[in-house]
């Protein structure tokens, strides 16, 4: 699985065309999605969690 970051001007009328059909095929993925800011705060936790115990492996 491959993430990817194109820029599309929505204000054209192909840029409309095309981000209707991406949003039709279920291939995008807005910022604001649920989904999205759940798994950021997922990684965000785990990362945290991993310097967290790190940490505490020094420490002891």
């Amino acid at each position: 699985m491959a993430t990817y970051t194109i820029t599309i001007d929505e204000r054209t009328t192909r840029g409309k065309y095309i981000m209707t059909v991406l949003a039709a095929l279920g291939l995008i993925k807005k910022k604001n999605d649920p989904d999205v800011e759940r798994q950021r705060e997922k990684e965000a936790f785990l990362y945290t969690s991993k310097i967290n115990a790190a940490k505490m492996m020094n420490e002891a």
